[in-house]
């Protein structure tokens, strides 16, 4: 296997975070500032003691909630990549009962679509400290989908109640650059298996080849799928009625309190409580904004409102927030809403 010691920066063909329509001496410069951490293939420049270090920053940054929800939205803007725009996919991770003593493991739970989709796999991933690659070595252990619909299955921790046998494509993890990154290592691995980063804004993960129990589709392009890293808000809902004024009491209103989203393209669909009910899709969104000049393309916290469906048709109200905002609201024309941090995060 043929090994680096430092990572290298993809070149624009086979960019693995946007497949846009920039200038592109903008995106080489957006790649080398914001991909220069994307590693090629598996190195063991570090010591065991750097590796075990690995495994707590594993042990940290792995948990959580995920959705690649505002990677669908920017290929939807920009245009995607030849393969098209990636599929809509939640995940879930939580600490879940280790094999053996020293090790970490965690439930993994996937599904096609938003969090209230079907559930399309569960696996436990089993974390150790190899002292042959001075890495983290990561086993894949299937598990049989009782789907939830993206609710909680249990409390942490959780029996490893999976197959005895891991799946033959290990991946070893290694750290560079602020992150924390994979490849997959072994002779069963198909066409190269796959590749991983993992940190603070999420998990991205490219599949080689890889078609027995895959994590994601393979993809012509060589585009990342990118599992941005979600937090839940708290929020709310204000529509008058039809034909009411918009100082009307609460008996001619629609007030719906508390809405739990997560902030990576989660949405509430519902009805208003009068005699000819309207459906409205409450949406909220953390994601670069989709500036085509590139001159405005930051991290933002939208917040939509549309009618009977999502469409830039169909916008009742809306509102943007710098990202790492607490809070974000609009209230125009009887319509309203409001999502915030809960109070722990604020």
């Amino acid at each position: 296997m043929q090994k680096h010691a430092t990572n290298t920066v993809l070149p624009v063909e086979a960019l693995s975070v946007e497949g846009f329509s920039m200038p592109r001496t903008f995106l080489r410069i957006m790649i080398g500032c914001f991909l220069a951490w994307v590693p090629t293939s598996v190195s063991t420049a570090q010591s065991l003691t750097e590796a075990k270090f690995v495994l707590l920053d594993i042990q940290s940054l792995l948990p959580g909630i995920y959705d690649t929800e505002p990677q669908i939205f920017l290929e939807t803007a920009f245009g995607a990549g030849e393969d098209g725009p990636h599929s809509r996919h939640f995940l879930r991770i939580q600490p879940a009962e280790a094999r053996k003593v020293g090790n970490v493991a965690f439930l993994t739970e996937w599904h096609g679509g938003g969090k209230m989709a079907p559930m399309l796999r569960r696996e436990t991933w089993d974390f150790s400290v190899d002292e042959k690659t001075r890495g983290v070595k990561m086993l894949r252990y299937l598990m049989p989908v009782a789907d939830t619909g993206g609710t909680k299955t249990s409390e942490s921790p959780i029996s490893s109640s999976s197959t005895s046998v891991p799946h033959p494509c290990e991946f070893t993890w290694f750290r560079g650059q602020g992150h924390v990154y994979a490849s997959s290592t072994g002779d069963q691995c198909k066409n190269g298996g796959y590749s991983a980063t993992l940190g603070q804004e999420g998990l991205w993960i490219l599949n080689h080849g890889e078609t027995d129990a895959p994590l994601i589709d393979v993809r012509e392009d060589n585009i990342h799928t990118k599992f941005f890293r979600a937090s839940e808000m708290e929020c709310f809902i204000n529509i008058v009625h039809q034909g009411q004024p918009a100082s009307v009491g609460l008996e001619g209103r629609t007030l719906l309190n508390p809405i739990f989203l997560h902030d990576r393209g989660d949405e509430f669909v519902f009805e208003t409580q009068e005699s000819l009910p309207r459906t409205f899709v409450l949406k909220l969104r953390k994601s670069m904004w989709p500036s085509r000049s590139g001159r405005n393309f930051v991290p933002m916290l939208m917040l939509w409102l549309y009618r009977d469906q999502v469409s830039s048709e169909t916008v009742e109200g809306s509102s943007w927030a710098a990202a790492d905002s607490s809070r974000v609201a609009f209230d125009a024309r009887g319509v309203g809403a409001r999502c915030k941090a809960p109070a722990s995060m604020r």
